[in-house]
């Protein structure tokens, strides 16, 4: 990779830790780059230790017609976000829990319905038919 193609949010690889980073400035004097890992951290390297990983990042809106893009956290693939599975590495994105209700609380509401259900039927059926 070239100084000239270094440009600040480009997202790259770092050839020798194979760790995938984003450039946040270039230095054209001193010929390096400083560039933030993904996993933390900052490091100054040379732009030939780099390889670039895909287009710039796209600006904050989207053109009248485009699908919205997500980037893949484990490769910097762009792939819409409908999909929960990059297809250049197959990372799969956590799916949303549904926001039903848990076992034990629609347990609760049948016990307390048929509890409801069992004292009406005592109290103005059975209570005045039984001897007791």
């Amino acid at each position: 990779m070239e100084i000239s193609q270094c440009g600040q949010g480009v997202r790259v690889r770092d050839k020798e830790t194979n760790k995938f980073a984003t450039i946040k400035s270039a230095d054209k004097s001193s010929g390096m780059v400083e560039i933030e890992f993904d996993s933390g951290g900052r490091a100054k390297v040379h732009p030939r230790r780099l390889d670039p990983l895909g287009d710039p990042p796209a600006p904050a809106s989207t053109p009248a017609g485009k699908e919205p893009m997500h980037d893949c956290p484990k490769c910097a693939a762009k792939f819409p976000l409908a999909e929960s599975t990059c297809p250049a590495c197959g990372y799969k994105f956590a799916q949303p829990k549904s926001g039903g209700v848990p076992a034990i609380v629609k347990i609760l509401i049948v016990l307390v319905i048929l509890g409801g259900v069992g004292w009406a039927v005592w109290k103005y059926v059975l209570h005045e038919k039984l001897p007791f």
